[in-house]
């Protein structure tokens, strides 16, 4: 199917026959080899199978209809041969089925059902419609931040829940991240998980070698270890984020696992910051976070992430998930449609008669209940389940064969899907007010009659009240009838999930009762948990603390708290205060009771102690459901003064103009420090320090601290400074010299009767203050001058004076260009390189700095083309020294350099173009005549609606960087004649024996091209030779060339064959037409020498040009014919022309690697064939068209193939 038919849903036909191959499939399913069939289906109770989703190492999943909630379900089987190979793997399975099915969240898929039948241990999970990321990834490559955080925000929020109840996933990957089609982010495949001292107490215990996980994204001390905690389904997140931003994975799978391991373990994880630079920065931030290589430097678990989260504006609003492309995806996973309702409720009524073991037969439950002998006649009998299960860890596989389904829905109606089609019909049948069986005076009977009353009424549409209402009749005439209690049970739950969205109080007292009948029922019982954790989020919502804030700081023991009670049904709030930092798992015992009035609670909560403490608040409402406000909420208590401590300087002291001081500050809350009113930053363990810059004098330092709630400690500390240190002021000194002294002068001040001296050597210093002296400096290098003043009281000043001498003068070297070598005309850069012992050299060419970086230096100069120019280079250091001058003459070349030489002569007349080269050229050995081609860009290709356009056209921009010359006309057979003659060549089609390909009719009178050995250039149609039809002339184009032949030809004269994109510039010459004089064919009249049916002709075609162009076959190139803009001739028609690219053909598609966007100056250069252009004169009007390509083998020569050579500025590669 084509990627448009991916929105035609499919048809009824379609579905009915996917649905009977896939039961077909399931009969034949070895996997399944002993599971009943029950009315030509698959059982696995509680579910009728109709659909394989898909297969792995571990077993297979398969899609079902639950008949007791009548909904889809995902049912995973596990292979029997692990059983004997894995002596553990069941039990590991129970216990990793028992941790997920203890987590009830909605980014969490739900295990419903854990079951051993006939041998077969199986996984009942909710069905998941939708994709995994990694698919979505796949298909629409790396999402946008938005969609991205959205995921990894949905993800986290399941994975929540899980590290809440102290388990660690260990396997968490975008394989095993659902999206489902209504935008629903859920977390899948706890086959890895892992309780972090375990739901029961009790763990499993692993081989020390086995590693458990994928490799990617498995952190580094997952390989060391079994024993991980939640920061590893941190590090987990991370490498999924950097994948749904990426499109891979950061880290490579390539290589054997030692060397991923060795990746993971010894190398930081890939940077985001350069791929994805459009990210915002804390987004970078928090992934950096997520993937350090220690657990400690990570988030601490998915709670904690869930939080920065929310401060990036990311909820869980998943509208940004919904995508319009996974409606095909709608369709697919729908072509697979359910067994009808009447069919799973009459195989339901099968099963559960075969179950209860009845030797009698029971009313019929509808018009369609079995009979006692139809079960055994169509499956054996079911054995009963035992206790455990296990949890087959195959969601990739799963989601392989289904475009990603998983497993969804655990109650009809759950996730918006109405799944019974008489479910509008129950919630519009209250129960009658009489009982629904009349009492007759004997109360079992009565209760039998109406038990089966009930199961009647329980497959009809509209009757589910009045099923319920008989079921309870029953239950309450004969409380002894156990049999009532498994239907009566499951119509309440099926009564529970039509009311739980529109009347959640009663749905949960419905699956109360439902629960207390089948208490061993694990459906009814975590359905039953569902309801009541969305009541406990409905009392969450509705309360918020609103007073102290979070982190604040209070003054009493007794603390008084506030917020807000706005739960719908709320009966009572009750708040706690748990002295510690950080939040604990387990609730506390001791709790206060809030006073609520008017929406408002409020309570006083007393503490034993100072220091941080936990707030707890809890709502419950009139079902006696609890629900705790999971976010953290810190009280800090804070009775007592700070305790203040400064330990340096000591009091008393002499101190020197700069003082450290230091202390510490102990309080139970954040305290802040001032030194002399200035604030000094405290560090964690409330130790601070500050240096001040102190005056001479007696000044007394002030150290307050002041804590949370304005308690205050002060330390004063009194002391003595004499700060002044004498001051020097040198006069300054020069940077470098090449004297042999230096003067060394200046004022000190504050000396106060100290003394100066210079490298140790005292100085006389004046009553004024200053001092001068002499100097003498070492050789070439640097000499350093020590001055130091020091006052009476020890205060000590020291300047330092360095010059360094320098007597070399710079060395310069002028490398490029070579002396006496021609260079082209324009700028031109100059290179050379510049050494001084002192350094900063510099170079001045003709008077002008040069760029000096390091040891090299460039300049640029204008060189004329043809003309030259004289430079003088010259090098000088800060010294003042200077090297001898170097001079130069460089001549420049025009833009062919020197590649027009004696060959060539200028046709005076037509005058110059491009950087003043000659219009037209005379090649004097050839005499035939150049053009100059100018450079320039163009759109090579034709657009999409021209007539004849074949695929290979696709229009795209070249730039041509250089003029070239292309010859006017084909090379005549006179030219090639006088090359022939010059060199001996004979061509491929001589030497061969076998001679080139030449056009005649058949004894059928058809058209045909057959290689005939006198077909040579000097008789290129020997069949119309004979015919009398064709006489070859001197000026007729050379053909029967190959391209090998034509290389030979202009290598022997320096010329070239032009590129096809010089060709095609050339051609056009600057249209944009179908042709270069337009898009009609009746304007190459005059023009072109090509097909056609005129009077006289011997062939005739069916598309032809509608005119007579005189010509039966070639043309002289030296007749009167309109040249194109450039002035070139027969650029279409007459023959092929030969280009210098290499092609490949696919049919007759031309593959060139340089035909795309872009380019400049291409040049193909690989293939197996070579390009030709042009048409010739046997061709229709769509081969001459000038966006129109061909290609042959380089040894191919034809009676319609030429060429017509170049000169270009740089020769192409051959």
């Amino acid at each position: 199917m084509t990627a448009a038919d991916d929105s035609v849903p499919p048809s009824e036909e379609t579905r009915r026959l996917s649905a009977e191959k896939a039961r077909e499939q399931l009969l034949a399913d070895p996997l399944l080899r002993d599971a009943p069939v029950v009315e030509g289906f698959k059982v696995l109770e509680p579910a009728v199978l109709y659909a394989k989703v898909g297969a792995g190492g571990m077993g297979a999943v398969y899609r079902g209809r639950h008949f007791k909630l009548d909904l889809d379900v995902a049912v995973k089987c596990l292979k029997p041969a692990l059983l004997q190979e894995e002596g553990d793997f069941v039990k590991r399975f129970e216990r990793e089925a028992r941790l997920a099915a203890s987590i009830a969240h909605q980014n969490v898929v739900r295990v419903m059902d854990v079951q051993e039948k006939n041998g077969l241990h199986y996984l009942v999970m909710e069905f998941v419609r939708g994709e995994t990321a990694a698919e979505r990834v796949k298909r629409k490559g790396p999402l946008p931040e938005k969609e991205a955080l959205a995921i990894l925000y949905g993800v986290t929020a399941g994975l929540a829940a899980a590290h809440q109840k102290g388990i660690v996933h260990r396997d968490l990957k975008p394989e095993n991240v659902m999206i489902s089609l209504d935008g629903e982010v859920k977390l899948a495949d706890l086959g890895l998980a892992k309780s972090q001292g375990g739901i029961d107490g009790r763990s499993i215990s692993m081989a020390a070698s086995q590693i458990m996980g994928t490799p990617q994204y498995m952190p580094p001390e997952q390989w060391e270890t079994t024993d991980v905690t939640s920061a590893a389904d941190i590090w987990a997140l991370g490498a999924t984020f950097f994948y749904l931003v990426t499109g891979r994975t950061g880290i490579s799978g390539a290589g054997t696992w030692q060397a991923v391991m060795k990746r993971v373990t010894e190398q930081p994880y890939p940077l985001l910051r350069q791929e994805r630079a459009d990210l915002r920065p804390e987004v970078h931030a928090l992934f950096e976070r997520c993937v350090q290589r220690l657990p400690q430097d990570r988030f601490a678990d998915a709670r904690a992430l869930l939080r920065e989260l929310k401060k990036l504006a990311i909820d869980d609003d998943d509208s940004v998930l919904l995508d319009p492309a996974t409606g095909s995806l709608r369709d697919r996973q729908g072509l697979v449609t359910p067994p009808p309702r009447e069919t799973v409720l009459k195989i339901k009524a099968i099963v559960e008669t075969e179950a209860a073991g009845r030797t009698t037969e029971p009313e019929p439950a509808g018009p369609h209940a079995p009979k006692s002998e139809d079960l055994t006649r169509q499956s054996p009998r079911p054995q009963r389940s035992r206790a455990g299960g296990w949890l087959l860890g195959l969601a990739a596989t799963a989601l392989l064969a289904a475009g990603g389904t998983y497993a969804a829905g655990l109650w009809p109606g759950a996730a918006g899907d109405a799944t019974s089609s008489d479910a509008s019909a129950d919630k519009a049948a209250p129960p009658a007010n009489t009982p629904p069986v009349q009492p007759t005076g004997d109360p079992r009977a009565d209760a039998r009659t109406a038990f089966a009353k009930g199961q009647q009424l329980l497959p009809q549409k509209g009757q589910l009240d009045a099923a319920i209402a008989a079921f309870e009749q029953a239950l309450q005439l004969d409380p002894s009838l156990d049999d009532v209690k498994a239907p009566l049970a499951g119509a309440l739950g099926r009564r529970a999930e039509q009311l739980a969205a529109t009347d959640l109080d009663q749905a949960f007292d419905l699956c109360r009762r439902a629960a207390e009948l089948r208490p061993g029922d694990v459906v009814l019982t975590q359905r039953h948990e569902q309801l009541r954790a969305q009541l406990a989020a409905r009392l969450v919502q509705g309360l918020a603390i609103e007073a102290p804030a979070d982190r604040a700081t209070v003054a009493d023991r007794t603390v008084v708290l506030r917020g807000s009670a706005d739960s719908k049904n709320l009966r009572a709030v009750r708040v706690a205060l748990v002295a510690g930092r950080e939040r604990g798992a387990t609730a506390p015992s001791e709790w206060v009771a809030a006073t609520v009035v008017d929406g408002t609670w409020t309570a006083a909560v007393p503490t034993t102690s100072d220091g941080p403490h936990q707030l707890w608040l809890r709502g419950e409402d009139s079902h006696g459901v609890t629900g705790d406000v999971a976010r953290p909420w810190l009280v800090v208590v804070d009775t007592a003064d700070p305790v203040l401590t400064v330990t340096e300087p000591s009091a008393g002291i002499v101190a020197p103009a700069k003082v450290t001081l230091r202390g510490k500050v102990v309080d139970d809350s954040k305290c802040r420090v001032e030194v002399d009113g200035a604030v000094v930053d405290v560090a964690a363990d409330g130790t601070f320090e500050r240096t001040l810059q102190l005056a001479s004098g007696e000044p007394t330092l002030v150290v307050v601290a002041t804590d949370a709630v304005g308690r205050r400690a002060e330390v004063r500390r009194p002391l003595r400074v004499d700060a002044d240190a004498p001051q020097i002021t040198p006069t300054p000194l020069p940077k470098v010299t090449n004297g042999d002294t230096v003067s060394i002068a200046g004022e000190v001040a504050g000396l106060g009767g100290g003394s100066l001296a210079l490298d140790g050597t005292p100085l006389a210093v004046d009553a004024g203050g200053r001092f001068a002296t002499t100097a003498a400096l070492r050789e070439d290098g640097d000499s350093t001058f020590v001055l130091v003043a020091t006052d009476p009281v020890g205060n000590r000043s020291e300047q330092r004076l360095v010059v360094r001498r320098d007597t070399t003068p710079p060395n310069v070297v002028w490398s490029q260009p070579e002396a006496g070598k021609a260079v082209p005309a324009g700028e031109l850069e100059l290179r050379g390189t510049v050494r001084d012992a002192g350094g900063g050299a510099t170079v001045r060419v003709n008077g002008k700095p040069a760029v000096v970086k390091g040891e090299s230096w460039t300049a640029t100069v204008a060189v004329p083309a043809g003309g030259d120019v004289a430079v003088v280079v010259v090098a000088s250091d800060e010294a003042g020294n200077a090297s001898p001058e170097q001079r130069r003459t460089i001549r420049g070349l025009g833009p062919f350099g020197d590649r027009i030489g004696a060959d060539f002569e200028a046709v005076a007349a037509a005058g110059t173009g491009e950087s003043g080269l000659p219009k037209r050229l005379l090649h004097k050995p050839t005499q035939m005549v150049f053009v100059l081609i100018p450079s320039g860009s163009f759109t090579m290709g034709s657009p999409t609606g021209e007539t004849d356009r074949r695929e290979d056209e696709v229009q795209h921009k070249v730039t041509l960087s250089m003029p070239f010359y292309l010859a006017e006309t084909e090379v005549s057979v006179a030219v090639w004649r006088g090359f022939a003659q010059a060199t001996g060549y004979r061509t491929e089609a001589e030497t061969s024996g076998q001679g080139g390909y030449s056009h005649r009719f058949n004894a059928e009178g058809k058209g045909e091209w057959v290689q005939m050995p006198d077909a040579v250039w000097s008789n290129p149609l020997p069949y119309w030779k004979e015919q009398k039809k064709f006489e070859l002339e001197a000026q007729h184009p050379a053909t029967q060339i190959s391209w090998n032949d034509a290389m030979k030809f202009v290598g022997h004269y320096s010329l070239e064959l032009p590129t096809e994109a010089q060709w095609e510039y050339a051609c056009r010459a600057g249209s944009k037409t179908r042709y270069w004089w337009g898009d009609a064919d009746e304007g190459g009249k005059g023009r072109i020498n090509g097909a056609d049916n005129a009077d006289g002709r011997s062939i005739n075609f069916a598309v032809a040009f509608p005119f007579d162009d005189g010509f039966g076959f070639l043309a002289p190139v030296n007749r009167t014919v309109i040249p194109n803009a450039f002035g070139l001739k027969d650029m279409a028609g007459n023959v092929w022309e030969w280009c210098a690219d290499w092609a490949d053909l696919d049919g007759k598609v031309v593959i060139t690697d340089t035909y795309r966007e872009g380019v400049t100056d291409p040049l193909s250069l690989r293939g197996a064939q070579r390009v030709n252009r042009g048409g010739g004169w046997n061709f229709q009007p769509a081969g001459c068209r000038s966006a129109n390509r061909g290609a042959g083998d380089p040894s191919n020569a034809l009676g319609h193939l030429g060429f017509r050579p170049a000169l270009v500025a740089r020769p192409p590669a051959k």
